[in-house]
């Protein structure tokens, strides 16, 4: 006999955390995963509940009775059946929002019961749910902890077959030494959406080409459907996979601005490494964000004066612009920079010629558009809905189709939820 792990009972089969004793109760068992997922929340679980959303079949919410202060609190479990990981919401119990609302302490437990009612209801009909959930949306924070760990479930090694419509992959590329990773939207099968630049392999533009032309060198650019053969060309390290937990935006929206985006030649032949490049145009899709974290991790190796820029470590230590442009290079073949250097800029001309062509484009060089090391993602999915139009016809109402049938499914056999 062994010792059921929820409770006092015994039973003849030692159960798997992941399966739980199927002798308790739904409620029973809820109030179990509660008390594993929730260890910092003490007190007493009142009660715990399953809902749906039209993204997730598989959430609870859970109400905590705290035994000395004789408060109630609500909480929010999200549940993907297939790898038995339960998230819970607000990561750090203490804090006091919802999103953009306050999240309460209740002195009785109907008051709790109607932020629950609310709690569900808003979850559901939300098209943003993140602004339901994070506590830091309507507030400067960095991109990392928006997009992190307990937000999203983040694959540093994946393979193809793991992805789901509207995961932003993320494929590990070399060129000249520098490695960079290309980011785009995988759309189900086998297809993805990707911002690339126009110029191929063997056809970057010559040292003279970028001296007269810089900085429309860095342009080209295109929205196009790709193979993941098409977007692994080129491939020299791991593909990463970004799939959110809790929605940025709703999936008909994003499938709408992805196509609106590929049949309009959205941003063609205006690529731009600092702020319009493969990961700025895949963020903007699925998260409403504008920005490129690779670019913010790497913004030492360029330098700007004025918002423009003038000069490049390279070009001072003689190793031309290439030595420090291909360091921040994103996709060359598939979405990426577009600038080689030679001696031509290792001569000291570079400000002179930025200087000179620049005068009406100094924003073309300013890292993310001007913003520095925090955003605010109210504002950032704003401004993203601006730059995006969005389609609705035959294409995207499959695509739609291919999203729905990834939406987890409620799990009856499942113990965890």
């Amino acid at each position: 006999m062994s010792i059921c792990k929820f409770s006092n009972c015994y039973n003849s089969t030692n159960y798997s955390w992941e399966n739980y004793c199927c002798y308790h109760s739904e409620q029973e068992r809820l109030k179990c995963l509660v008390r594993e997922r929730a260890p910092a929340t003490a007190g007493k679980i009142c009660e715990v509940t399953r809902f749906s959303t039209w993204w997730n079949k598989n959430l609870a919410t859970f109400i905590n009775e705290l035994n000395e202060l004789s408060d109630y609190e609500v909480f929010l479990l999200v549940y993907e059946p297939g790898n038995y990981k339960v998230e819970l919401f607000p990561i750090n119990v203490d804090s006091r929002k919802w999103g953009e609302y306050t999240r309460n302490r209740h002195s009785n437990l109907t008051d709790a019961q109607g932020e629950v009612q609310w709690l569900r209801g808003m979850l559901t009909s939300s098209s943003n749910p993140i602004l339901l959930v994070h506590p830091s949306c309507d507030s400067y924070t960095s991109f990392n902890n928006l997009v992190n760990d307990s937000y999203f479930k983040i694959d540093y090694s994946a393979s193809t077959s793991e992805f789901k419509p509207l995961d932003i992959a993320w494929v590990e590329k070399r060129m000249m030494g520098k490695n960079y990773y290309h980011v785009g939207v995988y759309l189900g099968n086998g297809e993805l959406i990707e911002f690339t630049n126009d110029y191929k392999s063997g056809l970057i533009p010559s040292d003279e080409d970028i001296i007269k032309s810089l900085p429309s060198s860095m342009k080209g650019g295109i929205t196009r459907k790709a193979s993941w053969s098409e977007f692994l060309e080129g491939q020299k390290g791991s593909i990463r996979r970004y799939h959110p937990v809790i929605p940025f935006k709703d999936y008909k929206e994003i499938i709408g601005q992805l196509v609106w985006a590929k049949d309009n030649n959205f941003r063609k032949d205006d690529y731009n490494l600092a702020n319009r490049n493969c990961e700025h145009f895949a963020n903007m899709a699925v998260l409403g964000i504008n920005y490129s974290q690779q670019i913010y991790n790497r913004e030492g190796d360029l330098k700007f004066r004025n918002g423009a820029h003038l000069a490049v470590r390279g070009a001072r230590t003689g190793l031309g612009l290439f030595g420090t442009i291909a360091s921040v290079a994103l996709a060359p073949v598939t979405g990426g920079a577009s600038l080689v250097a030679g001696a031509a800029f290792a001569t000291g001309t570079v400000a002179g010629v930025v200087d000179t062509v620049e005068k009406d484009r100094r924003g073309d060089f300013e890292l993310n558009n001007g913003k520095g090391s925090t955003i605010k993602l109210t504002a950032e999915q704003q401004e993203s809905k601006n730059k995006l139009g969005k389609k609705s016809d035959s294409e995207t109402r499959q695509l739609e189709a291919r999203v729905e049938q990834s939406i987890p499914r409620y799990d009856e056999s499942c113990r965890i939820m």
